[in-house]
C-alpha cells in the first residue's frame, strides 16, 4: 500500500466529513513536534448523523448470516495487513512505540479478528437453548439465544493504538455480535485512527455491507464522548482508558432516559505477592530481568503493569529491590504523549514528597528534547504504611512501582482483604508454601479478574479463556474486554415462546444444516450427537 494522505476529517458512514475548524494535532512523541494534519471536534450534527447511520445499518447487519459477519472480520484483518508500512510509520511517530512492538501488536489485531471470525462461524457463543413443549407439565415451547444489542460506541486506548483502538477488541467483538460501531478516535494518535478507519471502510465495501456499519469521530474535548454515549441510538459503550475518563462516561450514561450497559476497563495496580521461599536459594536472581521487563514493558504504559510488589523483610527481598531499582531508574522512557508524561511527573512527585512514609529511589531527572521523556521511578514503603494510606495503591501510568516490605505473611493477606479491585494479581511461591498461599488465593478470587502463579501480569493473550476485567475500579461491568468471551458484552439473551418454526432464527430451528452446539431439552447436543 502506498503512503496514505491523511485528511484530518471524520469518517461518517463511508464518507469523509470535514471538521468545522481545526483544534488539535498529534505530537511526535520523540521530538515534541506537532504532526500534520490538524483535526477538529465532531459537531453535534456529525455525531447525530453517525449514530443515525449506525442505527439504520444495524437493522440490516443484524440479519446477516454468520458467514457474512465472519467474512467481514477476515477482510478487515486483510486490510490492516495491506496498510503496510504507512500504518506502522505513522503509529510510531504518534506514540514512539518501537517497530517490533508495533508489528507484534498489528499481528495481534489481525489474529483476534480471525479468531472471532471462527467463533462466529461455529455459533456456539449464542448459547442456543431449545425446550420443547411438554403437555404433562403444561410447559410451552421456549427457545432462546444471544442476539446483538444495537449500535455500540467505542473508545480506544492510548497505549494499544492498533489492538485496542479503531480495529480493536471492542470493535471486533461488536461486529462479531452483529452490531454497528461508532468509534471515538483517540486524540493521541488520530492519524493512526484515520488509517485504520480506511481499512474498515474498504472491508465493508468489499463485503457489500451497509456503509453506516462504521463511523469514526475525532475530538479532544470531553463533549464529543459525552454527546456520543448520550445519543439515544447508542445501545452499549466499550471504553479503555483512565478511571477518570471511564467514570465520566458512566455518569453521562446514567443521565440518559434509557440506561444502557457501559463496559470500561480502567486503572489497576496489579499487585505481586512474593512468598519467602520463592526468593531464597538465589531464586530471586532469575526474576530480576523478568520483573524489570514487566515494569517497563511499553515504557510502563500497560494496564497490567505491576504497580505494587509485596514481600517479606529478608535479605533476598532487599537484593531483589536493589537490582530492580538500579535497572529501572537508570533508564529514560519516551511516553505516548505529553499529557501522560505530565501526569506521570506530577504523580511521582506527589508520592515522593510524602515525607519518610514513602521514599523515592529515582535517579536524577534526565533531560530530553521531548516533553514525553521521563526517568524510571521506584518507591519503597512498609506494609503498615500501605495499610494506613490506601491512596498509595492508585495507578501511576508509566515506568514506576512500589516495593512494599512486610513483617509477616499475614500483612500480605491483610492488604489483599482491603485492596481495591484490580485486573490481575500474581503470586510467587514454592510447592512447600501451597498451604500458606490458600488463604490469599481465596481472597484474591473476590478482588481481581486474573490470578497468575509464578509469573508476571504483562502479556495478555487473546484466547477463549482470557479474563481481562475485574471489580471496580479496575473495570465497570463484570465481563472480559479481551478474548472471545467479550462478544457477549454487545448481545443479550432473547426467548421465543410458542413460535412457528419458520419465524424462528435459523439457529433455534429443530433441523440445522451445520452442526452447532445447542442445549435441547436439558442436554447438550452437537448436531444429532448428545454431549
Amino acid at each position: 500500500m502506498a503512503d496514505v494522505k491523511l485528511t484530518g476529517q471524520h469518517w461518517i458512514a463511508g464518507s469523509l466529513a470535514p471538521p468545522r475548524e481545526e483544534s488539535f494535532r498529534a505530537t511526535c512523541a520523540e521530538t515534541g513536534a506537532f504532526l500534520e494534519p490538524g483535526y477538529g471536534e465532531a459537531t453535534p450534527e456529525q455525531i447525530s448523523a453517525a449514530c443515525e447511520a449506525a442505527s439504520s445499518a444495524f437493522h440490516e447487519y443484524r440479519n446477516v448470516a454468520a458467514e457474512g459477519r465472519a467474512r467481514l472480520l477476515e477482510t478487515i484483518a486483510d486490510e490492516v495487513l495491506a496498510a503496510g508500512d504507512a500504518l506502522l510509520d505513522r503509529c510510531h511517530l504518534e506514540t514512539a512505540l518501537g517497530r517490533d512492538r508495533l508489528m507484534f501488536e498489528r499481528q495481534r489485531t489481525v489474529n483476534q479478528a480471525r479468531l472471532f471470525a471462527q467463533v462466529v462461524r461455529e455459533g456456539h457463543w449464542t448459547e442456543p437453548r431449545l425446550d420443547h413443549a411438554d403437555a404433562t407439565r403444561q410447559a410451552p415451547d421456549c427457545r432462546s439465544m444471544w442476539l446483538p444489542i444495537g449500535p455500540v460506541a467505542v473508545f480506544g486506548a492510548s497505549n494499544f493504538p492498533l489492538a485496542i483502538s479503531v480495529v480493536g477488541n471492542d470493535t471486533i467483538a461488536a461486529l462479531a455480535a452483529g452490531c454497528s460501531v461508532v468509534v471515538k478516535a483517540h486524540p493521541g494518535h488520530p492519524g493512526t485512527c484515520e488509517i485504520l478507519a480506511g481499512c474498515l471502510n474498504r472491508a465493508i465495501r468489499r463485503c457489500a455491507l451497509p456503509a453506516g456499519l462504521f463511523s469514526l469521530l475525532h475530538g479532544v474535548s470531553h463533549e464529543v464522548g459525552q454527546s456520543l454515549v448520550q445519543n439515544p441510538r447508542i445501545q452499549a459503550v466499550g471504553f479503555t482508558g483512565s478511571l477518570t475518563g471511564g467514570r465520566a462516561l458512566y455518569d453521562a450514561v446514567g443521565r440518559r432516559a434509557q440506561l444502557i450497559p457501559i463496559y470500561a476497563e480502567m486503572g489497576s495496580v496489579n499487585p505481586v505477592f512474593f512468598f519467602p521461599q520463592a526468593l531464597r536459594n538465589d531464586r530471586w536472581q532469575p526474576l530480576v530481568a523478568k520483573l524489570v521487563g514487566s515494569i517497563t514493558a511499553g515504557c510502563g504504559q500497560m494496564c497490567t503493569q505491576p504497580g505494587l510488589l509485596l514481600g517479606l523483610k529478608q535479605t533476598e527481598w532487599q537484593e531483589l529491590r536493589r537490582e530492580v531499582q538500579a535497572k529501572v531508574t537508570d533508564q529514560t522512557f519516551t511516553l505516548l504523549h505529553p499529557g501522560i508524561a505530565k501526569a506521570f511527573r506530577q504523580l511521582t512527585a506527589e508520592r515522593g514528597a510524602q515525607a519518610i512514609s514513602i521514599t523515592s529511589m529515582a535517579a536524577a531527572q534526565k533531560t530530553s528534547e521531548s516533553d514525553c521523556c521521563v526517568p524510571g521511578v521506584i518507591f519503597e514503603a512498609t506494609a503498615t504504611e500501605l495499610l494506613e494510606h490506601t491512596h498509595w495503591e492508585e495507578e501511576i501510568f508509566g515506568p514506576s512501582t512500589v516495593f512494599v516490605e512486610c513483617e509477616e505473611v499475614q500483612q500480605m493477606l491483610a492488604y489483599a482483604q482491603q485492596m481495591k479491585g484490580s485486573l490481575t494479581a500474581s503470586i510467587f511461591a514454592t510447592d512447600d508454601e501451597i498451604e500458606l498461599v490458600r488463604p490469599l488465593l481465596d481472597v484474591l478470587q473476590t478482588k481481581v479478574g486474573r490470578i497468575i502463579f509464578n509469573g508476571f501480569p504483562t502479556g495478555v493473550q487473546v484466547n477463549h479463556a482470557m479474563m481481562h476485567g475485574g471489580p471496580y475500579p479496575a473495570a465497570i461491568g463484570n465481563m472480559t474486554s479481551i478474548g472471545t468471551g467479550s462478544i457477549k458484552r454487545f448481545a443479550r439473551p432473547v426467548c421465543f415462546q410458542g413460535f412457528p418454526e419458520r419465524l424462528l432464527p435459523e439457529t433455534l430451528r429443530d433441523n440445522l444444516s451445520a452442526p452447532t452446539l445447542r442445549m435441547i431439552d436439558g442436554q447438550y447436543q452437537l448436531g444429532s450427537a448428545v454431549i
